[in-house]
C-alpha cells in the first residue's frame, strides 16, 4: 500500500513536471536590432531565462495560488465602470513592479511571497468590502513596493 506522503509526493512531482514551460514571446526591435522580449503588455528584458518564468508564475499563478491577472480580473469585476480604466493602469503598472521584483533570486529579491499573500488579500477584500476605497489601497501598495525598491 502506497503512503499518503509518497502518493503527496508522486502529485507534487506531476503537476510541477506536468506544466509546460512557457517561455516569453520574443519581438525583434527593428530600430536596435536587439530582442525585446515581452509577455502582453510586460517588458521582459533583462531578465535571465529562470526570472521569466517566476514573472510568469507570478502572472498565472499555479496550483497553490492565484496569479496576479487572475487576482486583477476578479478585482475589476467589482470596479465601478467608469473607473475600470484607470484601476486596470494602475493594477498592471503595479503588477510589472512587484512581478519584476518578485522573480529574482531569494537572496537579491526586496519582495516576498509572503507580501504577495498580504498585498493580494488587500486588495480583494477592498474590492469585496469596500470598492469606494480600492483606489487608496492600490496606491498604498504601490508606495509600500516603491519605498522596498528604492
Amino acid at each position: 500500500m502506497t503512503k499518503p506522503s509518497n502518493i503527496f509526493f508522486i502529485l507534487f512531482l506531476l503537476i510541477f513536471l506536468s506544466v509546460p514551460q512557457v517561455h516569453a514571446a520574443s519581438v525583434a526591435e527593428a530600430s536596435t536590432g536587439h530582442e525585446r522580449l515581452s509577455v502582453g503588455k510586460y517588458d521582459l528584458s533583462g531578465m535571465t531565462a529562470d526570472e521569466r518564468e517566476w514573472f510568469l508564475t507570478f502572472l498565472n499563478g499555479n496550483f497553490f495560488a492565484d496569479g496576479w491577472k487572475d487576482i486583477s480580473a476578479e478585482i475589476l469585476i467589482n470596479t465601478q465602470a467608469h473607473e475600470r480604466d484607470q484601476q486596470r493602469s494602475r493594477l498592471d503598472e503595479l503588477g510589472y513592479r512587484i512581478g519584476r521584483e518578485w522573480c529574482k533570486g531569494n537572496d537579491a529579491r526586496k519582495i516576498h511571497t509572503s507580501m504577495l499573500r498580504k498585498w493580494g488579500s488587500e486588495l480583494r477584500e477592498a474590492a469585496d468590502d469596500a470598492p469606494h476605497r480600492l483606489d487608496e489601497v492600490i496606491l498604498r501598495i504601490d508606495r509600500e513596493v516603491r519605498e522596498l525598491l528604492d
